[in-house]
């Protein structure tokens, strides 16, 4: 869909140059451009951990931790990261109904005006996530997203964020979480 979607732009673009509409180059240059200019930004360490209560939708421990690793990581998350899920039994899978994951991450937040550390460029990124952006998350996670609300919150930097979860016990609906809004994330020369 990327590539369609850039085709599409690209061929937007050609046309408008074709046509001789300069104004119209322009706007649809502007698409091409990021919307804002990088931030100066640095790496801040996280040791945090949450809950995972499966009603619905229940993970093997091994399970849940790679899904919480692609989240973070799609989410701007340093990579060299961290996912340690406790509370499982035999089989991998938990003993009780909760899960405790503890993870230890980096994420971007804005430089102070003086600062000794390194600074990083980060630019204001949009964010969305529902069942099948990205890929990755299907429609039975909205329980994850639900109870990972204040630990995203809490610790990445993000703006204009509406957070919708609506999870049903035993119910598996396409539309049932959706997060918007804009995020922090290293531009990819600096995202190491």
């Amino acid at each position: 869909m990327l590539a369609s979607r850039r085709g599409l732009t690209v061929a937007t673009l050609a046309a408008c140059t074709l046509s001789g509409n300069p104004s119209r180059v322009e706007g649809a240059a502007a698409v091409l451009a990021p919307s804002t200019p990088p931030e100066s930004t640095v790496w801040q360490p996280h040791q945090a951990a949450f809950d995972y209560v499966g009603i619905t939708s229940r993970f093997s421990c091994d399970g849940l931790e790679s899904k919480v690793r692609q989240l973070l990581l799609y989410l701007g998350a340093r990579k060299g990261l961290t996912v340690r899920a406790s509370g499982c039994g035999l089989g991998d899978f938990p003993a009780s109904g909760v899960v405790r994951i503890s993870v230890e991450f980096q994420t971007l937040s804005l430089a102070p005006d003086t600062t000794g550390t390194a600074l990083v460029r980060g630019n204001w990124t949009p964010l969305r996530l529902r069942a099948g952006r990205p890929r990755f998350m299907e429609s039975g996670d909205c329980e994850l997203v639900a109870q990972m609300h204040r630990f995203l919150t809490d610790n990445f930097s993000v703006r204009n964020l509406d957070y919708a979860a609506s999870c049903t016990p035993h119910e598996v609906y396409i539309d049932s979480f959706d997060v918007q809004g804009e995020i922090l994330k290293a531009t990819p020369a600096d995202a190491g």
